[in-house]
């Protein structure tokens, strides 16, 4: 199971909509789907005390600043 709470990868990878940017890696993404059996894509909300995406959030966030963005 993959959970995001992105609307824009979610409408991407299960929705089927056209990448505005990335194409490319959008493309390459959706060919490696292909090769999981059971994958499965859920829609959460984000910042909703979800454990697993609050703490992918607090990695993401302290990524960027660390990195100096």
């Amino acid at each position: 199971r993959l959970f995001t709470d992105s609307s824009y990868a979610y409408g991407l990878l299960v929705l089927n909509w056209k990448p505005r940017k990335n194409q490319e890696i959008v493309e390459s993404i959706r060919k490696m789907m292909a090769d999981f059996k059971d994958l499965k894509i859920i829609k959460i909300k984000g910042h909703a005390g979800h454990p697993g995406n609050e703490k992918a959030d607090f990695l993401a966030t302290s990524a960027i600043k660390k990195a100096g963005g």
